[in-house]
């Protein structure tokens, strides 16, 4: 279980305890990132809307389908294969957030890249925010067709406030240094 003490939200601590007794080898600074980057309401920790926002699938029907399904017959704790499966669904997450990480260092040691210019590119003309619509465009530009699902799975983890744009001053936020606070836990 991810929640220990009938809270009604995940801690950074909860959420690396989980992973480690799932044999994760996860440090505290990728939990503390993962937890900023799911945590919609900035209070430090994963209630279950974010839960549910961050871990269910973007098609409109098997999210209907997962909601709908009622608790009848249901232990009060996940069986040992699921917790497994969800260990290793935040374990790619995390890896993903590695991956990312390396390519914005990438990115950000060419002497010639400038965030400011980076957003302008891809805002919305005059707008002074990134779309879907002008993403798209702007990746169709160069041969790379974004599908609808996509472009959600790339506003879910930028739109900190879900209404489906993204700023200058959202986008600078999520580019966060490698190192937590030391205090976050």
């Amino acid at each position: 279980m991810l929640v220990t003490d009938f809270r009604d939200a995940c801690s950074g601590q909860d959420l690396l305890n989980f992973l480690r007794q799932h044999n994760a080898l996860v440090t505290e600074s990728e939990v503390f990132h993962l937890v900023r980057q799911l945590d919609l309401n900035g209070d430090g920790r994963i209630c279950y809307s974010e839960f549910l926002n961050a871990l269910m699938p973007v098609d409109a029907a098997i999210r209907s389908s997962l909601i709908s399904r009622g608790d009848c017959g249901l232990h009060e704790h996940l069986p040992h294969d699921c917790c497994f499966l969800l260990a290793n669904l935040l374990m790619k997450e995390i890896e993903v957030n590695r991956e990312l990480e390396v390519r914005r260092k990438v990115l950000f040691s060419r002497p010639d890249f400038k965030l400011l210019l980076a957003f302008r590119y891809l805002e919305e003309p005059s707008a002074g925010q990134v779309t879907p619509a002008s993403l798209a465009e702007v990746s169709e530009a160069h041969n790379h067709h974004l599908t609808a699902c996509d472009l959600e799975l790339i506003f879910r983890r930028m739109d900190r406030n879900r209404i489906t744009i993204i700023t200058h001053l959202s986008a600078s936020a999520e580019t966060p240094s490698v190192l937590a606070p030391a205090h976050w836990l």
